[in-house]
């Protein structure tokens, strides 16, 4: 299978108040497909993204 493209696929779920404006009725779900989409090699991100894209998170702070 090529997964560089394929459906674009976008799911929503959401509660609603139930009549006496308690919460809330069973999560609904609704699924659509958007079209399709093709990821292209563009040579992002820079390798020096796997490296260090953090570094807040340094444990040298």
């Amino acid at each position: 299978d090529d997964l560089a493209t394929g459906p674009l696929v976008v799911r929503r779920g959401s509660w609603d108040l139930l009549p006496d404006g308690t919460c809330c009725s069973p999560k609904k779900w609704l699924t659509v497909e958007a079209g399709q989409f093709t990821i292209e090699a563009k040579g992002l991100p820079d390798d020096g993204y796997w490296t260090n894209n953090r570094p807040d998170a340094s444990t040298n702070q």
